[in-house]
């Protein structure tokens, strides 16, 4: 029962609704209409505007992902807004910056649009005359624009796993270190989310940022384990042996690099060619032109005591 069920499906993706979201929205319509019956419309068009908005908000990363060959699976709306699932998306710092700032530019392309549409509601005036009350169109599309820069304002901070925090990872990744940037990017989001939190209390709406606040910390760990499981780091930060030797943290600042390879290396699992050599030049006494086959047999078979070989 709380698994999100299908409602649509666009552009091969499909559309799908929490079960937490309709009950909490039947929740809110029951406790409106005891208290006014006559907010439930006003109430039911936004948050109906509010899900298009989400929705064509996700569909932004989702449409740039599917150009990219990156499979989406479905889109979410939940009670904290939307999630795109999608596959494994390419370590390339300009696909993942593009997937992640299509949504937010999708935010305010339409808000861009709206402004129009609000200024002829209101009868050429961007803001109505005081003591004027806007008309349902206008409200509306104020409500419309509103919610469209706030959207994709907030989601342009940056706090992984954020769309914000993925274009600051998509810059950090640039030379390819992809486990440092994510480190980086879900240490800067754990400040950001304790800032929200703080705010979140200086507005008298602990419950909301904070919860939000939750899910970017929550988020934000769950893909650095999976990016540390990649690159063969335990999820404390440290190397496991036999996953990868030569990664590690350097710099003091808990990035995982990958040092050059050493000169002249053999296949994997043997020392380089020096190491080889040098083992070559002692494989038996000096002078002694190493220890043939014939020699290793001989001691294998014989029993007796071990003796000093005499000098001279």
């Amino acid at each position: 029962m709380n698994r999100p069920f299908v409602i649509a499906r666009v552009f091969g993706i499909d559309l799908k609704i929490h079960p937490w979201l309709v009950w909490l929205l039947g929740l809110f319509l029951l406790m409106r209409f005891a208290e006014d019956p006559t907010s439930v419309l006003p109430f039911v068009v936004v948050m109906l505007l509010g899900a298009v908005i989400v929705l064509l908000h996700e569909l932004g990363h989702s449409l740039v992902a599917q150009h990219f060959g990156v499979k989406v699976v479905d889109i979410t709306l939940w009670p904290l807004g939307g999630m795109a699932r999608m596959a494994e998306i390419p370590q390339d710092s300009r696909i993942e910056g593009l997937i992640a700032i299509a949504g937010p530019a999708v935010n305010y392309v339409l808000a861009l649009l709206a402004l129009p549409l609000l200024v002829l509601a209101q009868g050429g005036a961007l803001i109505p005359p005081a003591g004027v009350e806007p008309g349902l169109a206008a409200r509306v599309l104020l409500t419309f624009l509103a919610a469209n820069l706030i959207l994709g304002t907030f989601n342009l901070l940056p706090a992984f796993p954020m769309d914000g925090g993925r274009i600051l990872r998509a810059w950090l990744a640039r030379k390819g270190d992809w486990l440092g940037a994510t480190e980086m990017a879900v240490r800067l989001g754990r400040f950001v989310a304790l800032a929200l939190v703080v705010a979140s209390f200086a507005l008298g709406a602990p419950c909301v940022m904070s919860l939000v606040a939750l899910f970017i910390l929550w988020a934000g760990y769950q893909e650095l384990l999976v990016m540390r499981r990649k690159y063969g780091v335990s999820p404390f930060g440290f190397a496991r042996a036999g996953a990868n030797p030569f990664l590690g943290f350097g710099g003091g600042r808990g990035f995982a690099r990958r040092p050059p390879e050493p000169p002249d290396a053999g296949p994997p699992g043997e020392p380089p060619a020096e190491p080889r050599r040098a083992a070559a030049e002692f494989d038996g006494f000096p002078g002694s032109g190493g220890i043939s086959d014939e020699d290793v047999r001989r001691l294998e078979r014989f029993q007796g005591r071990l003796r000093r070989p005499r000098k001279g």
